[in-house]
């Protein structure tokens, strides 16, 4: 994968990095970069990007390949520049290909190497390499995660492919592959080369094979026996479809749709993701969303391969995880309930069932409502609004509902809260527009806040309500929401505090 396109800030840090290393009056702190991710997702050609830029600086950049360099000629080579005091990049890719013993070589000599302040150091692999055994490596590494490409970066990117590529087949290659750029090459290829149809069905699973075979069996899966292989892939296949999984979620939809990989036990699965990521590196455990997640680049590829082979059972798994994300978020609190509840709405929205949607809002947002503060719902409020595919899954209707939904419901908590000062009201108010002011403009606001606003004219001493319009009306969050609105409701608002007297 040689084609580059838009990785801005990886390449803004390491060539910050090397003009760090020109300086001879600072010091560069963090001296070794790692970029990883799966095969295809453009490691190889953000390096030889690298490389270019080093040579543009006459900066000496010197160049291995895990698979078929000798670290021992790389090592004596950089030990020979640095001995004349200059400058050295050393540039090290694919190093998952490179053998135990070549590894550790690495890892003993950069010990010393990164003792001295002329060397900088950028790696790539598939897994992240913590470099655990040896403190001072570990504490002078970053190691960044390479994710798909934006929708944006794809058109540039298919363009760069071939330019006979229409609108339309770029919309459709973004939809199947999400950015993962092997894919996308892969789905290309198949369609101009080949005459494939994405439109019709005939077509469609032409290109999925092409698709399986060329990045799922050649690619994410190479190094997995043939006697395994339908067992990973159907396991995969299986993970793919939550989007986060504790080892109870895991154990669930295993012995419910795979029971033939079922272990003797519980406790048995606490050492199944590590296992199956001893042969695919595509499982992780993701801190912020709290769970297991399969690879992003390589999630929608499963998820494509089970929707259009297996629908009924695609479903039906959605349906499972949406019975089972419902049961956790009515046990738990907080952050954790806030989670549950976006992954039940998820795993709902994509199963294929008709629900009484107002019904189903009411009954979990509702329930964030519960703490007197509002940091729980503020969270949902937030994390949805961030949540791309969690509204796609929703579509424009159901999107625009819940964000009413919260809209009203926080402005009727916490504007018209009784006991709670007027600057923790205004306080929470300006969260909120915080979080609200980048997401499409419902047009139910403007008659929401009006409304609010009457009320507390009613319920709050002339003082209070003048203190607390005053505060909101200086707020651009909430000028934005308002937008054309806002001259009309201000009018509106003093008037109405004016009658008041």
């Amino acid at each position: 994968m040689e084609k580059f396109v838009n990785r801005d800030e990886e390449l803004m840090l390491i060539d910050n990095a090397v003009d760090t290393l020109l300086d001879r009056k600072r010091l560069l702190r963090t001296p070794i970069i790692e970029f990883y991710g799966v095969e295809g997702i453009g490691k190889s050609a953000l390096l030889r990007k690298f490389e270019q830029h080093c040579n543009q600086k006459s900066v000496m950049s010197i160049w291995g390949d895990g698979g078929q360099s000798n670290f021992y000629h790389i090592i004596k080579t950089t030990k020979e520049r640095l001995q004349k005091n200059q400058p050295v990049v050393v540039i090290l890719d694919s190093l998952d290909d490179a053998g135990e013993g070549q590894l550790q070589v690495l890892e003993t000599e950069l010990a010393d190497l990164i003792e001295n302040s002329q060397l900088f150091v950028v790696l790539s692999s598939q897994r992240m390499l913590r470099f655990d055994n040896i403190r001072s490596i570990a504490r002078k590494l970053i190691a960044r995660p390479l994710q798909p490409l934006d929708r944006e970066s794809c058109r540039t990117y298919l363009d760069s492919i071939d330019t006979r590529i229409t609108p339309d087949i770029r919309d459709i290659v973004f939809s199947w592959t999400r950015g993962y750029p092997l894919a996308m090459e892969t789905m290309v290829t198949a369609i101009l080369n080949h005459g494939l149809n994405p439109h019709e069905q005939e077509g469609q699973k032409a290109i999925l094979s092409i698709l399986t075979e060329k990045v799922i069996h050649q690619g994410l899966l190479s190094k997995i026996s043939i006697t395994e292989l339908d067992k990973y892939q159907n396991l995969l296949g299986l993970l793919s479809v939550p989007r986060r999984f504790n080892l109870v979620i895991m154990q669930d939809i295993i012995e419910e749709f795979e029971p033939a990989y079922k272990l003797e036990s519980s406790l048995a699965y606490i050492t199944l993701p590590n296992t199956i990521n001893q042969v695919t590196n595509i499982l992780s455990w993701d801190l912020s969303r709290a769970g297991y997640c399969v690879d992003s680049a390589t999630r929608n590829l499963f998820l494509l391969k089970l929707r259009i082979e297996e629908t009924h059972r695609y479903l039906a798994i959605h349906k499972l995880l949406a019975k089972i994300n419902e049961r956790f978020a009515e046990k738990v609190t907080g952050s954790d309930r806030v989670r549950y509840i976006r992954e039940y709405l998820y795993h709902l929205a994509s199963s294929g069932d008709a629900f009484d949607f107002s019904s189903t809002i009411n009954k979990h947002l509702e329930s964030l409502l519960e703490d007197q503060l509002p940091d729980t719902f503020l969270q949902f409020s937030e994390e949805f609004f961030l949540d791309e595919e969690l509204k796609e899954a929703l579509g424009e209707r159901h999107t625009n509902s819940i964000i009413s939904f919260i809209r009203r419901k926080f402005v009727e908590k916490y504007i018209r809260a009784s006991g709670v000062p007027v600057s923790d009201r205004v306080r929470y108010l300006r969260e909120f527009f915080t979080r609200t002011t980048h997401v499409p403009k419902i047009n139910d606001f403007p008659l929401i806040f009006e409304e609010s606003m009457r009320q507390i004219i009613q319920e709050e001493s002339p003082a209070a309500a003048i203190k607390l319009f005053d505060e909101l009306l200086h707020d651009e969050g909430l000028k934005e929401l308002l937008g054309k609105d806002f001259d009309r409701i201000a009018a509106i608002i003093y008037e109405s505090l004016s009658e008041e007297g």
